[in-house]
């Protein structure tokens, strides 16, 4: 009796069934908290930003949307003007000319083309805004969003699987603002290109387009003034 009680310790102490005081992780956005000796998950993860605050209109790559903004007509008065948005022309690369590569990143390329069609838009010309906001952490993605007069790029962090990626860059630009025809109308087309450095994988970053006519204040973040019918958005590394 005695050797095979002896046994039978042995066989509980060398399992995992409850024996070890379980030292879990903390959760984070991609993942729930899990025990460091036995694996075990626990909880949920964290809830993003945008879930929270129930702002979830993305349109997805190649998609066409309807958008509506204002442009001034005289110093006294604003009207609305039509136009289309579609996001497309999204790749990855490692580097190029003007991006240098980076350990654990890569760099996303994407076009926003906004296309205004309407009678006001030809007779007054157009008016919009970009903004830029993270999925899972938007906070973090403000405070952090400043732009690097040394090297000529705007940088941020944003937090994934639980660690501080804090070499983000974001290189945005206009490649060209001007008059088209199309279908046998002329068309004022503005194609906003995108290149920004994420960490491999990453699929929060948020970039869109508001209209003109909504109030805010620099220091306010996206959810404060949030509207889904005055925003056209599209979250990078989703769906593609």
């Amino acid at each position: 009796m005695k050797k095979l009680f002896v046994i039978v310790i042995v066989v509980l102490l060398s399992g995992c069934s409850g024996v070890h005081f379980h030292e879990y992780s903390k959760a984070n956005f991609q993942q729930s908290a899990i025990c460091k000796i036995c694996g075990e998950a626990k909880g949920d993860v964290l809830t993003p930003d945008f879930v929270k605050h129930h702002i979830d209109n993305f349109i997805s790559l190649n998609e066409i949307e309807q958008f509506t903004t204002i442009v001034d007509a005289n110093q006294q008065q604003s009207v609305q003007t039509e136009a289309t948005v579609e996001f497309k022309n999204y790749y990855q690369y490692q580097q190029d000319d003007s991006h240098n590569s980076e350990k654990g990143y890569i760099w996303n390329h994407l076009e926003m083309e906004l296309v205004f069609f309407d009678d006001n838009a030809q007779e007054y010309g157009a008016n919009y805004n970009v903004f830029l906001a993270d999925y899972y952490d938007d906070v973090k993605f403000k405070d952090t969003y400043q732009y690097d007069k040394d090297n000529k790029i705007n940088t941020f962090t944003v937090n994934y699987y639980g660690n501080d990626y804090q070499n983000c860059k974001l290189d945005i630009t206009i490649k060209n603002n001007q008059w088209e025809k199309r279908s046998g109308e002329y068309r004022i087309v503005t194609t906003v290109v995108v290149n920004v450095l994420l960490p491999e994988n990453y699929d929060g970053f948020v970039i869109g387009v508001r209209n003109s006519d909504v109030n805010y204040y620099e220091s306010d973040y996206l959810y404060q003034y949030y509207d889904a019918d005055n925003f056209v958005m599209h979250r990078m590394g989703v769906g593609q």
